[in-house]
Parts: structure tokens; sequence; C-alpha cells
């Protein structure tokens, strides 16, 4: 009897063993289904991610395309709508539209809804315009609405991108046409030749600079006086100008009085008491 009670006691000891070890198991495999779960989802973070990142990358890729390829600048705002469904998180639902000086330019499929986000198009400082983005059915709350973070910024990023090109087509342009007044090319071929050049070095349109420079390099041109004529007091902006033949650097007087007398002190150096070259001197 004593071996028969030790051998159920032995046995007792076992089967409490063993349920330990099975415990431990289902422990285990527990864990591990939560680490692999832990992990699949990682994954899918980390490739959503990954995602989201080309659809941004293609998306700025295709509007730097568009700006380098010679494209008019109506050109660039009639394409930009199409830009912007595919870097979206639900492109089948997206539309957008760009508005800039009265005109709009819009996808196939846009249409107003309550789902909405804008960014303002800003030239010089000043609202010119908006781009502006709808899904056309409702889509679960994210960071802002609909509309996620990464979104919201890339909307902002288009927008300050755009802002920056319409500038850059502006001052070019701005440019060309005070070239062509000096030359007296195109409509202004009847344009009567200046005797005298006052420049500011920060123009809202265009860089004094530049037009200093074009003006001085030109053989046809470099005899008319320019006088710098701006805010800065900065001693490189002084150097610089002088170093690309600026006949003159005067400070401008923020009074309007002390304004207009420096005008008329130049009026009467300039245009009374210096000899200027004869029109057409080569």
């Amino acid at each position: 009897m004593k071996d028969a009670r030790k051998t159920k006691a032995q046995m007792l000891t076992e089967i409490a063993e063993l349920r330990r070890q099975v415990a431990e198991l289902g422990a285990s495999d527990y864990q591990h289904k939560k680490a692999e779960e832990g992990s699949r989802k990682h994954r899918d973070q980390l490739e959503k991610l990954v995602q989201e990142q080309v659809r941004v990358l293609y998306c700025l890729h295709s509007f730097f395309r568009l700006d380098e390829e010679g494209t008019s600048l109506e050109g660039i705002l009639r394409g930009i709508p199409g830009l912007i469904p595919p870097a979206w998180q639900y492109p089948d639902i997206t539309c957008a539209r760009v508005i800039f000086e009265g005109k709009e330019f819009t996808t196939a499929n846009f249409k107003v809804t309550e789902w909405k986000q804008s960014a303002n198009i800003k030239v010089y400082g000043m609202n010119a315009g908006a781009i502006e983005v709808y899904y056309l059915e409702a889509r679960p709350e994210l960071d802002e609405g609909s509309f996620s973070k990464g979104e919201t910024t890339l909307l902002g990023v288009i927008a300050e991108l755009l802002g920056r090109t319409i500038e850059r087509r502006r001052a070019k342009e701005e440019k060309a046409k005070a070239t062509a007044y000096l030359r007296r090319e195109g409509r202004f071929k009847d344009a009567t030749r200046p005797d005298l050049v006052l420049l500011d070095l920060n123009m809202p349109k265009k860089d004094g600079r530049e037009v200093l420079a074009e003006i001085k390099s030109d053989d046809d041109l470099k005899r008319i006086p320019v006088v710098i004529l701006t805010i800065s007091k900065e001693e490189e902006d002084i150097l610089k100008t002088y170093n690309l033949h600026a006949n003159c650097y005067i400070t401008k007087p923020i009074a309007l009085e002390q304004f207009m007398k420096v005008v008329r002190a130049i009026e009467s150096f300039w245009l009374t008491i210096v000899e200027l070259p004869p029109h057409g001197a080569k």
C-alpha cells in the first residue's frame, strides 16, 4: 500500500509538473503570437509610411518636372490639380482645384463638398489664390478632419512652391520687359532712351542687382548712369553695386519730405550739372 501511495503521490506530482509545463507552453505560445502580431503591425506601419513617402516624392517630382519642361505658368496651374489625388490616401474620391487671379483649374471629377482642406498661394507676401482639396465621400476622422497631417503639410508645400514659381516667372518677365524698354525692342521700339536710371535693389518682382548687371554688361546701355536709391545701408550691398559699376549709391530716406529733397538733388546734379553722353554714342 505504501508503494502504491508513493506511486500515486509521484503521479500527482508529475501531473502538476505537466500542468505547469503546459501552462508555460501556453504562455509562451501567447507571447509568441503577440510578438508576431506586433511585428506584423510594425511592418504594416512601415509599409504604409514608405508608400506615403513614395506618393509625396512622386507628387513633388511631377511638380518640378512641370516647372522644368518649359511649361507656361497657365500650364503649371492647369497641371497641379491632377498631381494631388494620387498623393492622397483616397485617390479615387479625391478632387482638387487651383484658384489664381480669378481663374480656376480643376480635376475632371471636381465637386465642392463638406470634406475640404486648403492652402493659400502667397505671391510677394500677399494672398493671390488657393489650392483646395475635397473628398467626395465621408472618411474616418484623422488628424485634421478626414485628412492626415502629412496631407496638410504636403498641400502647404505645393502652395509654397507654386507661389515661388509664380514670383520667379513674374520676375523674369519684368526683367525682360525692363531690358526691352531700355533697348527699345518690340512694343517699346518708339520709346525714348532714358538719360538716367533710378534703381531700387529690392523691387517686388525683380532683383535690382540683376537689372544693374545687365545694363552695365550691355555695350549699348552701359553709359546710362544708374543711381541706386534704396533703403539698405548694408556694406555688402554698397560694395556689390559699385562692383557692378553703379554710378552712385543713395540710401532712401523714410520721411517723404526728405525723400523729395533727395530726388530733387539727384535731378539737379545728373540732369543739370553733369554732362551726359549723347544718345547713340559708342
